[in-house]
């Protein structure tokens, strides 16, 4: 590998040349990709390898256009590219695009620090949260990209309804039309089987969040339908802004990562993502975040909307998604991958509690 490593880096100037190359363990907030330490003399620089056959030229383009763009505008904690001695963003190499990016990950914990494992039996658990700050500062940086991001240039119309809400539409019309049924059977089925540790802990909060009355799906989808009848601000946006994609140093937002699912749709997409991520259900800090959110770039009637929908209905769809994929379609996990997708289920189902508390 570090021969191809080699050939690689041959196609940028020669200050990104070291022998020096260290390989990141893989970890979930990373994705599918690999990533590389460069120790050079002028210090640490990230190597990234993207799948084979992913993403199409053509997005990778995009992604790389949106950063330029955001550097232009003057954000400075996007990982924009460096050019190659031919004036491109990437290297394609053995069948996978190669970037080489600045190195952001500064004094920040790995994610799995603030989003430890969660027992499915315990209602009252919680992952350690970041501090408020940081919660404030992350949010900020986020309106600060879209203001950035609001001026670049799309082919499609400005303003329209969401693309994600429209998605969402169509899944649970699916889910109210059978598909439930069907996943409970095979969690049910599953769960006679002798499992890992790991896995039982999946079933069994695959089970709890099945376990919820179908009439909430049908108020779901009712929700999803009034959505996608709003028109909204359509901009590029980070598309999964989930805490554990921000740097920071002490309290200030150093670094926002992985653009893997860069695309346009609403702001409200993105807002509601990182504010899950960072209140975990907690509503004194989701007002926190969205007034820090406000003072940088305020929200208008309908993105607020969609943010409440959001924040409802993305997380508990999404799991549904990700059970389906396990337990109808065959989908191989490892360890850690079951770990974190019963951490992800068990923090909708923590949310989901939160929310009806503070209803009632």
């Amino acid at each position: 590998m570090l021969h191809h490593i080699q050939q690689v880096l041959a196609a940028y100037p020669e200050r990104f040349h070291t022998e020096t190359v260290e390989p990141i363990a893989r970890r979930h907030s990373l994705g599918r990709c690999r990533y590389w330490i460069l120790k050079t003399d002028e210090g640490p620089f990230c190597l990234r390898r993207w799948p084979e056959n992913e993403p199409t030229r053509e997005r990778l383009q995009f992604q790389q256009a949106v950063l330029w763009h955001c550097v232009c505008e003057g954000i400075d904690f996007v990982p924009l590219p460096f050019e190659t001695l031919d004036c491109k963003g990437f290297v394609e190499f053995s069948g996978s695009f190669w970037e080489v990016l600045p190195w952001l990950d500064v004094n920040m914990p790995d994610a799995v620090e603030f989003f430890t494992p969660l027992d499915p039996r315990d209602e009252s658990s919680a992952a350690p949260k970041p501090t408020g700050r940081q919660l404030e500062a992350a949010m900020a940086a986020l309106a600060r990209f879209h203001v950035a991001t609001s001026f670049f240039p799309l082919p499609n119309p400005p303003v329209s309804v969401s693309p994600k809400i429209s998605m969402l539409l169509k899944s649970w019309k699916k889910w109210i039309s059978g598909r439930f049924e069907t996943l409970s059977l095979a969690l049910l089925r599953r769960e006679q089987e002798p499992l890992s540790p790991e896995e039982r802990c999946l079933v069994l909060v695959g089970r709890r969040l099945l376990g919820r009355p179908i009439q909430e799906m049908g108020n779901n989808m009712a929700l999803c339908s009034r959505a996608a009848r709003l028109a909204v601000p359509i901009q590029p946006i980070h598309g999964n802004p989930d805490v554990r994609h921000f740097r920071f140093d002490g309290d200030d937002v150093c670094g926002l990562l992985d653009f893997q699912t860069i695309g346009a749709d609403s702001v409200a997409l993105d807002v509601a993502i990182l504010l899950d991520s960072l209140a975990q259900g907690d509503a004194v800090l989701w007002v926190r975040g969205i007034r820090a959110y406000q003072n940088i770039r305020p929200l208008e009637d309908n993105e607020r909307f969609l943010i409440s929908v959001f924040d409802r209905i993305r997380g508990s769809l999404e799991g549904l998604e990700r059970l389906c994929s396990i337990y109808l379609d065959g989908e191989t996990l490892s360890n850690s991958q079951i770990r974190e997708t019963a951490r992800r289920l068990q923090a909708v189902l923590r949310n989901d509690i939160n929310d009806s508390r503070n209803a009632g």
